[in-house]
């Protein structure tokens, strides 16, 4: 295979995909192509944002959490438990 900067044959530059049909560089179109990737990051990041911020919430909300003791059979108000 040839470098670059040497000139190569129509059979070569048709299997280089990033050369243009007279052997050079192609030019890659940004402006097109950009403006349909940015509704994605959006959506993207949004994405990220909600799940980090249900994460905390969910978390937040088991921290409050109290501790209970549950017993068998019926006790009259006012006794003492004991161990």
């Amino acid at each position: 295979m040839t470098s670059t900067s040497q000139r190569s044959t129509g059979a070569e530059v048709g299997s280089v995909t990033w050369l243009g049909k007279n052997g050079r560089l192609a030019a890659v179109p940004t402006g097109r192509r950009a403006r349909r990737r940015l509704p994605h990051l959006l959506a993207g990041v949004l994405l990220v944002v909600v799940c980090v911020g249900g994460a905390l919430w969910w978390a937040a909300g088991a921290q409050g959490r109290v501790s209970v003791l549950a017993i068998a059979r019926p006790v009259n108000v006012g006794h003492v438990l004991e161990p």
